[in-house]
């Protein structure tokens, strides 16, 4: 693991990725429909004062989509929209990071990745049920492992 980790605002801010893609959108707008209106959605959510675990210390760290429950109970849940970039060895490393800070701080966090749900990167080519039903797959899903 690396120490003192402030890559996670940084490599967003450098990467201009603060914009809501088109598959974080229409993913976003599916598990709208699948979640009680008790939990609030929302991307490009700024998880803020996160404890420090295992030496890691960002200052925040962005999800891709939060679903959290209004009131006292309930597990926050990110979605982390896994595209071909966190497929190499230095982003792995920081998404690594960015996963153990997550579930340190009591996130429930799922990757879906592109090659593994391809319903969301290339919709045109699926129905609007083989969407909904992967996005069911994927937040059924063990999270224990990153990319299954």
């Amino acid at each position: 693991m690396t120490r003192r980790m402030n890559w996670i605002r940084a490599g967003m801010a450098k990467s201009g990725n603060f914009e809501n893609r088109p598959e974080q959108m229409l993913c976003a707008s599916i598990i709208r429909e699948i979640f009680p209106p008790s939990y609030v959605i929302d991307t490009e959510y700024k998880v803020m004062e996160l404890k420090e675990i295992d030496e890691i210390i960002p200052k925040i760290a962005v999800l891709d989509i939060a679903i959290i429950p209004r009131g006292l109970f309930g597990r926050k849940i990110g979605v982390r929209m896994m595209g071909k970039i966190h497929e190499g060895r230095k982003q792995q490393m920081k998404d690594e990071d960015q996963r153990v800070l997550l579930e340190g701080n009591d996130w429930l966090v799922f990757d879906f990745w592109y090659d593994h749900v391809p319903e969301l990167w290339e919709p045109k080519k699926y129905s609007e049920d083989q969407i909904k039903r992967a996005i069911h797959r994927e937040l059924l899903k063990d999270t224990t492992t990153s990319n299954p």
